[in-house]
C-alpha cells in the first residue's frame, strides 16, 4: 500500500491556490515519523508548519537563515531515506474560474478539486506508480483536516474509484488526519506553502520565463527526491478534460465526470 499526504495552501488574496505532498510506502511512512519526530525534537521545533518557518514564529523566532538553511537541508535528508517522490499541483483562481464558467462539466469541482485530480492524475499515470503493476500499488490519499472543499474531494475520489481504469495502479481509500497528528502531513504543508508562494511570485510576472526560487525551494529541489509540479492556469492553449482513461502527458488534463456529481 502506499500513502499520499497532501495538504493545501490558499492566501486567500493570492491569485493561486493548490495542493502538494508526498507519496510513500506505508512502512516507510511509518519509519519516516519515528526518525522526523527526532529530528524535530532536536531542534526545539514542536510542530513543523511553513508559515510559521517562513515569518520566524513560535519555534523558529529568532532563527538567522543558516540556521533555516541547515534545517531544511537536513529535513530533506531525513525525508529522502523514506519518502518516494512529491507531487504538487496549483491553480490560478481567477483563471480556473472563467474555464470553469465555460465547461458545465467542472461546475462542481473546486479549485482544491481540480488540484488534487490534477495530483492523483499525475501520480497514477506520469510518474513513477505508473511503471509498476497495478496489483502492486494501491495508492491512498490522506489529506488535512479542515477546508471547506474537503467534501468535495470525498466525492470525486469516489466517482474515480467507480470510474477507475483496470490499467492504472488501483486506488484504495481518502481520509483526513490534523496537522498535530502527523509529521507526513506537515511535510506536505510545507512543500505546498512553498510551491504557492513562487507560484504567487510567477503570476505577478504574467507567467514570464521566471528562474529565480526562494532559497527553501532551492534547497527543496535539490534534495535527492523527485518533485512534479503543476499549475493549471491561462497558457493560451486549450484546457483538456479527459473523456476516458488513458496515459497522457498533457500539462492541463484531468478527469471529472461529464455531469457533475451526484
Amino acid at each position: 500500500m502506499f500513502n499520499c499526504y497532501l495538504d493545501d495552501s490558499d492566501n486567500d488574496v493570492g491569485p493561486n491556490m493548490g495542493i502538494a505532498g508526498y507519496v510513500a510506502p506505508v512502512l516507510k511512512w511509518r519509519s519516516f515519523e519515528a526518525e522526523a519526530r527526532t529530528f524535530l525534537a532536536r531542534n526545539f521545533v514542536s510542530r513543523l508548519h511553513a508559515k510559521d518557518f517562513h515569518r520566524g514564529h513560535h519555534d523558529f523566532k529568532g532563527w538567522s537563515g543558516a540556521r533555516k538553511a541547515a534545517f531544511v537541508h537536513e529535513l530533506y535528508e531525513v525525508a529522502s531515506r523514506h519518502v518516494t517522490s512529491g507531487v504538487s499541483c496549483i491553480v490560478n483562481k481567477s483563471d480556473y474560474a472563467k474555464i470553469r464558467d465555460k465547461d458545465p462539466g467542472l461546475e462542481n469541482l473546486s479549485p482544491l478539486g481540480v488540484a488534487f485530480a490534477s495530483c492523483v492524475m499525475n501520480l497514477c499515470y506520469k510518474d513513477h506508480l505508473a511503471s509498476m503493476q497495478p496489483s502492486e500499488i494501491p495508492l491512498s490519499f490522506i489529506v488535512e483536516l479542515g477546508n471547506k472543499n474537503n467534501g468535495n474531494l470525498i466525492k470525486y475520489f469516489k466517482w474515480l474509484k467507480d470510474n477507475w481504469s483496470k490499467n492504472a495502479p488501483p486506488l484504495g481509500t481518502i481520509s483526513f488526519v490534523a496537522k498535530e497528528d502527523s509529521v507526513a502531513i506537515q511535510l506536505a504543508d510545507f512543500l505546498s506553502f512553498h510551491v504557492r508562494r513562487e507560484s504567487d511570485r510567477w503570476a505577478k510576472t504574467g507567467y514570464k520565463d521566471f528562474a529565480s526560487r526562494g532559497h527553501t525551494m532551492q534547497i527543496i529541489e535539490a534534495s535527492p527526491l523527485l518533485h512534479r509540479h503543476n499549475r493549471i492556469y491561462d497558457n493560451g492553449k486549450p484546457f483538456e478534460i479527459l473523456t476516458e482513461f488513458q496515459l497522457f502527458d498533457n500539462l492541463n488534463a484531468f478527469f471529472v465526470p461529464d455531469r457533475g456529481f451526484n
